[in-house]
């Protein structure tokens, strides 16, 4: 069942890159919640020199990483959005992020630990997501952060179809749960 939820995944974005934008703005404009996950990030991570995006789509929360993190590695499962990555990145002349093609968690075992992993606006999008937090967590240095930026439970079914969601968001108390088990 997670193998095929992966793979609808990345189907939907390699088929929808180009739509990205307006899909996003169906449910949660980028503007809306950006700059105070960023904020909140870099105060939990102050002096962190590594971070890993998960599921960084068009790239501009890793061009706000960029800024602020020596190294910077984004994550995605659909080649399609890390060529809109790729592109924002070099039209702002970001050249401390790297781009890797690969599923999580499945990915985890190749990349560094890091000091922050950012699961920004794509748990929504995973087959398993408390099985994605566990791997982000371990994915860890010691005392690194673990940001977790999505949706509030909603019942806009329409986002299966239109944005590709798995899950209309989340219960706080779901997260916390999940979160306890690490």
């Amino acid at each position: 069942m997670q193998q095929q939820r992966a793979e609808q995944s990345r189907a939907f974005f390699a088929r929808h890159a180009e739509q990205h934008d307006a899909q996003q703005e169906l449910i949660a404009e980028y503007g809306q919640y950006a700059e105070q996950a960023c904020e909140l990030l870099l105060r939990a991570s102050p002096e962190g020199k590594q971070v890993l995006e998960i599921g960084p789509g068009d790239g501009l929360f890793l061009l706000e990483l960029a800024g602020h993190f020596e190294q910077v590695i984004g994550l995605d499962n659909a080649e399609a959005m890390l060529e809109r990555a790729r592109q924002n990145l070099t039209v702002a002349k970001r050249k401390n992020v790297q781009l890797i093609l690969g599923e999580w968690p499945a990915s985890a075992t190749t990349l560094p630990t890091v000091d922050a992993v950012a699961l920004n606006m794509v748990l929504h999008h995973l087959p398993a997501p408390a099985s994605a937090i566990a791997a982000a967590a371990r994915q860890l240095n010691e005392g690194g952060t673990l940001l977790i930026t999505d949706l509030c439970r909603h019942d806009q079914h329409w986002a299966h179809e239109a944005c590709g969601d798995f899950w209309l968001g989340f219960e706080e108390a779901d997260l916390v749960d999940w979160a306890c088990l690490l």
